[in-house]
C-alpha cells in the first residue's frame, strides 16, 4: 500500500523533477514524437540550474508517495 501527499515544491526537488521529466519525455512521449523532437525537448544538455530557476517564485506542487511497509 502507498499514500500520496501533496506539498509545496522545494529547491531539493529540482534534480529529481528534471530526471522525471526527461524519463517521461523519452519513454512515454516517444509514442507521440519522433527522435529529433524528443532529443530537442529532453536533451542531455538541459542546464540543471536553469531548470531549477523555472520553479523559483512560482507556485508548484509536488506529489510524494509514501510506501506502507505493512507493519
Amino acid at each position: 500500500l502507498s499514500s500520496l501527499t501533496l506539498r509545496a515544491y522545494r529547491s531539493t526537488d529540482a534534480a529529481p523533477l528534471l530526471a522525471l521529466f526527461c524519463d517521461t519525455v523519452r519513454r512515454v512521449n516517444s509514442r507521440d514524437y519522433d527522435a529529433r523532437q524528443i532529443a530537442a525537448w529532453a536533451s542531455d544538455e538541459i542546464d540543471p540550474g536553469a531548470w531549477a530557476a523555472r520553479f523559483h517564485e512560482r507556485f508548484a506542487v509536488v506529489v510524494v508517495e509514501r510506501l506502507d511497509d505493512g507493519s
